[in-house]
């Protein structure tokens, strides 16, 4: 032992044995990474057993460098990262399921696809009439995406309705129908008996208006 740089066994001079490492069998390979123990020549001894996986490492660039402790070699090599599509996502107009898929191709990662759904719900639908405010509408029985909407009648626009306010007078001398089915709307009582001729309005108001002599004038007055 007296070439033996390090203490492997100590014994005291009546023979008394302290430490003996001389027939331990402590070796780096038997180690695991970074652990520490001493030889059988009482050499300090490191664990060389890797510990980690590849999964552990991080790419640089498109390369990833293993180093001491990995199962895989310390060597440097190329790392194809793969590539991901993403497919436009599909609408199913008989069944409402719009439907967005990826794949991903092999490399770094393993290859897979991806999707998912979304269910689109089915519309209930309505009637309306346009106004001066917007509204919002939707296709009956249809699987939509947003609503429809409705724009608002411009300031500059009149609707029968505003051109025929309640108190107005309706006037024909061809047709005997009530304004309301004619028009579409309100509520309208007859001014007079009817047919009216014109001797019995050429001294009202009518007779700048109509300007003619007829033998019947029908008058409606809307009330509601």
């Amino acid at each position: 032992m007296a070439n033996n740089p390090y203490v492997n066994k100590v014994e005291l001079a009546d023979g008394t044995v302290l430490i003996d490492l001389t027939s331990d069998t402590v070796a780096s390979g038997k180690l695991l990474y970074g652990e520490t123990a001493h030889g059988p020549d009482g050499a300090a001894v490191t664990g060389s057993i890797p510990t980690k996986t590849g999964s552990d490492l991080t790419a640089n660039g498109d390369t990833v460098t293993v180093p001491a402790g990995y199962y895989a070699s310390s060597a440097t090599k190329a790392v194809d990262s793969g590539s991901t599509t993403q497919n436009a996502p599909t609408v199913n107009t008989s069944t409402g399921v719009v439907t967005a898929t990826a794949t991903v191709t092999a490399g770094y990662q393993s290859a897979d696809t991806k999707s998912n759904t979304l269910q689109l719900s089915t519309e209930a639908g309505g009637t309306t009439t346009p106004t001066r405010s917007e509204q919002t509408l939707c296709a009956a029985g249809k699987y939509t995406l947003g609503a429809i909407k409705v724009a608002a009648i411009p300031a500059s626009y009149y609707t029968l309705a505003e051109v025929f306010p309640v108190g107005s007078l309706y006037a024909t001398e061809t047709s005997t129908d009530d304004p309301a089915t004619i028009l579409g709307f309100g509520t309208w009582t007859k001014y007079a008996p009817a047919p009216l001729n014109w001797e019995d309005l050429e001294d009202t108001a009518w007779n700048s208006v109509v300007g003619v002599v007829s033998s019947g004038i029908y008058v409606w007055k809307r009330t509601a």
